[in-house]
């Protein structure tokens, strides 16, 4: 059982080390089923996914990883990211302001390979803080920043 929590561990380690390659295969079962929201990419392609956005958006990010538990073969791991919007971040475009983004993903692990992945991220929650700051920004100086604000349908 430690040893699923340390495999998920080093999962978060690769991923974050910013390493050409880091997305490492060899982790996924082929078969791995994965639970993401609707539109989001099967297996852990969203996981990797993710944290790439992430690094592109917030390229000083820090990961925390606030909790892992392990449960036979299940392992949850909650987490909190933050940085400073550099980039583009799911439509929106860049404002210097500094967020955090809490998360929990839970997997579940068969003979050292992922086999399923549920995942919960809070980027709505980041989303809004960054549109209130580009409206701030707006408003400020409405000459300057002329570009159409992303819409977002439900």
């Amino acid at each position: 059982m430690e040893l699923n929590g340390e495999f998920v561990r080093q999962l978060y380690n690769d991923v974050t080390s910013r390493k050409s390659g880091a997305a490492n295969p060899t982790k996924m079962d082929p078969r791995n089923g994965s639970h993401p929201f609707p539109g989001k990419p099967p297996c852990l392609k969203s996981f990797y996914g993710f944290f790439a956005t992430v690094d592109e958006s917030f390229p000083d990010y820090k990961l925390l990883m606030d909790n892992i538990v392990v449960q036979g073969n299940k392992v949850m791991a909650q987490y909190t990211i933050s940085g400073t919007q550099k980039g583009n971040f799911m439509g929106l475009d860049s404002t210097d302001v500094k967020v955090t983004i809490t998360g929990i993903d839970v997997f579940r692990v068969d003979k050292g390979k992922i086999v399923e992945y549920w995942d919960s991220a809070h980027q709505i929650t980041v989303c809004k803080k960054i549109r209130n700051c580009l409206s701030r920004q707006q408003s400020e100086n409405p000459i300057t920043y002329l570009k159409k604000q992303p819409t977002f349908s439900a």
